[in-house]
C-alpha cells in the first residue's frame, strides 16, 4: 500500500475546532432538516484495512433557518473520515461537529462496509454496519428519531449500533 501523501499525513495535530458554534438553532419552533448517503472512505485503526460507506446527517433547526450546505457537511464527513478510525467514533466526531452548528439537536448514521469483516471476520461479501449517534432531542425524543430514521433508504438494522 503506498501510504505517502494519504490519510495518515497531516491529521495528527487536529486540536483546533472544525467549526465553531453558531448558536442560530435555539429557537423552540424547529424542523428537521436532513443530508443522505455523504460517502466516505477511511482506514481501520485495529486491522489498518480500509472500510467505506455512507453517512446520513439530521438535525433541527428553526423554521425559516437555511439548511447547513451539503458541502460543509461532506467536508465534516470527510475531515473525519481521512484518517485511522473506527466507525463508532466516527459516528460520534460527526454529531458532535455537526451539534456545534446546530446548537446540539443531531443525529447521524454511518453505514459501512468493512474490509476486515469480510477477509477475517465473518467472511461474507455485503456485510455492513450501522452505527448511530444521538444528541440533543434526539436522544430523548423517539418520534424525532423515528421521524429521522424513516428517511434513510434500506438501513442494515441488524447491525444497528446506537451511540448517545
Amino acid at each position: 500500500m503506498n501510504f505517502q501523501n494519504t490519510k495518515f499525513n497531516g491529521f495528527t495535530c487536529g486540536t483546533k475546532p472544525l467549526v465553531k458554534s453558531t448558536g442560530e438553532c435555539s429557537n423552540n419552533h424547529q424542523q428537521m432538516h436532513s443530508e443522505l448517503n455523504l460517502s466516505f472512505w477511511s482506514q481501520c485503526e485495529h486491522h489498518l484495512l480500509p472500510f467505506h460507506g455512507v453517512v446520513h446527517i439530521g438535525y433541527m433547526c428553526p423554521e425559516g433557518f437555511n439548511p447547513i450546505e451539503k458541502c460543509l457537511l461532506q467536508s465534516i464527513v470527510h475531515y473525519y473520515g481521512f484518517k485511522l478510525q473506527v466507525q463508532e467514533r466516527l459516528s460520534r466526531q460527526i454529531a458532535e461537529a455537526v451539534s456545534s452548528i446546530t446548537g446540539g439537536d443531531t443525529m447521524v448514521v454511518v453505514e459501512a462496509y468493512h474490509t476486515c469483516m469480510i477477509s477475517i471476520g465473518i467472511q461474507k461479501f455485503g456485510s455492513n454496519t450501522a452505527t448511530v449517534a444521538v444528541m440533543g432531542r434526539f436522544s430523548t425524543d423517539s418520534a424525532a428519531r423515528a421521524m429521522f430514521l424513516d428517511t434513510i433508504p434500506n438501513i442494515a438494522a441488524s447491525g444497528l449500533v446506537v451511540m448517545t
